[in-house]
């Protein structure tokens, strides 16, 4: 037997199913309180290597991938500083080299291979942390490395030559652009860039789902398209319940202003109810009406047990008046 769920437990359902299918988990990256990224960015320390993606493809099409791009993309422009490790170029470069050690480096990822001989050497230099602690490794310190002196350039052509990899090799270029003229964000500088970071060849080019459609990912619209299927069949199993209720409350109230008898056999026809009077009962055994024969037979009584004529007259008046019917109250 299954009982129908209450008014709180379909909220609680709905309230899940928005807070799942609606309200994707947040993916944050390091930035500054001061940057007018945070809203692309989300206002953290530190980015998180469960935050970084490395297909070409995942930064139109993931949530994460989505994130890292408006991140980057605003810090690129970015001209917030508070101190020479605490500014928009800083957490610019950070991102784009904590990927790079992420994916080549990190994972157990594709990226590298075919690519080993170019980029290995450069593993030293991304696997440095640049935080450490309190401790911050000044900015332009690895573009002092002579292994990314030398392998930097070959790394990203071998990265641009392969499908998948070309945004990886972008971000190696951006960082050796930075150590080319090494701006000053202290004087609100930013690092030129010989080509856009999200750039790819055109066979490579995937449509920008965010863009192409209302501004939704595909996981938000089969969140929005499961929510509404189940919203809706929660609507028409409520309407369901209530019209059952309705019609069983129909016949509770017929049965109430139905006459004993009528309660007791269903089939039994419906009498016209007379304002005079309450059911149907039978009359008292001296209430029934009797037939002019036996009126005729007590009036004969009447008039030999009475001592004179009057008696008899009145009795032989009785004899010869009709009797009248009596009428049903």
């Amino acid at each position: 037997m299954t009982y129908p769920l209450s008014r709180t437990t379909r909220i609680l359902l709905l309230g899940l199913l928005a807070l799942t299918y609606l309200f994707p988990p947040v993916h944050s990256l390091a930035t500054i309180a001061k940057s007018k990224c945070i809203k692309s960015c989300g206002d953290t320390r530190k980015t998180s290597a469960d935050d970084l993606v490395c297909p070409d493809s995942a930064y139109n099409n993931t949530q994460k991938g989505r994130t890292v791009k408006d991140c980057l993309l605003c810090q690129s422009t970015g001209t917030a500083y508070i101190n020479d490790e605490r500014n928009d170029i800083y957490t610019f470069l950070v991102t784009q080299k904590y990927t790079v050690q992420t994916c080549l480096f990190d994972r157990n990822d594709s990226s590298i291979s075919g690519c080993q001989d170019d980029c290995i050497p450069l593993r030293s230099v991304y696997k440095t942390n640049w935080y450490g602690g309190s401790n911050f490794t000044p900015i332009y310190t690895y573009c002092d490395d002579a292994g990314f002196q030398q392998y930097a350039d070959k790394c990203e052509s071998c990265l641009r030559g392969k499908n998948g990899t070309y945004i990886l090799g972008n971000f190696i270029d951006n960082m050796v652009s930075a150590c080319t003229n090494k701006p000053n964000a202290s004087e609100g500088e930013i690092v030129t860039l010989r080509q856009p970071i999200f750039q790819v060849p055109a066979s490579e080019a995937v449509p920008d789902e965010s863009e192409s459609s209302s501004g939704l990912s595909t996981g938000a619209k089969a969140g929005i398209g499961v929510g509404v299927g189940v919203g809706g069949l929660l609507i028409v199993g409520a309407l369901g319940w209530f019209f059952c209720l309705r019609k069983r409350s129909k016949k509770v109230d017929a049965h109430q202003y139905e006459r004993p008898w009528q309660q007791e056999n269903p089939d039994a026809p419906v009498l016209s109810p007379d304002p005079r009077s309450g059911p149907p009962s039978e009359m008292p055994a001296e209430a029934v009406v009797k037939g002019p024969t036996e009126l005729e037979g007590e009036g004969n009584a009447k008039a030999n047990v009475g001592s004179g004529g009057n008696e008899g007259g009145y009795a032989k008046d009785k004899k010869e008046t009709p009797s009248q019917l009596v009428e049903l109250p």
